[in-house]
């Protein structure tokens, strides 16, 4: 929740996952899989072991549930 404005009235940030899915970039990625390194982490995309980003304007970016459907079923196994 956001601090009082001027006239006294309080606001709050709702954004739907739905509507604006959080992407995570290499940096994120490295740091949830334990600091693996990129190279290892593209390994694994070719390996078919590991999801592959999208492109937004040239980055590659993971969408958050894609990383979290990942880590769930790696710890599954």
């Amino acid at each position: 929740m956001f601090k009082n404005n001027p006239s006294g009235h309080q606001f709050s940030l709702v954004i739907s996952k739905s509507c604006v899915p959080l992407m995570l970039s290499i940096g994120d990625v490295r740091s949830i899989v334990g600091n693996k390194s990129r190279s290892t982490i593209y390994r694994w995309i070719s390996e078919g072991k590991f999801p592959a980003p999208v492109k937004i304007s040239g980055s590659s970016l993971w969408p958050e549930e894609v990383i979290a459907e990942w880590r769930s079923q790696l710890i599954g196994q």
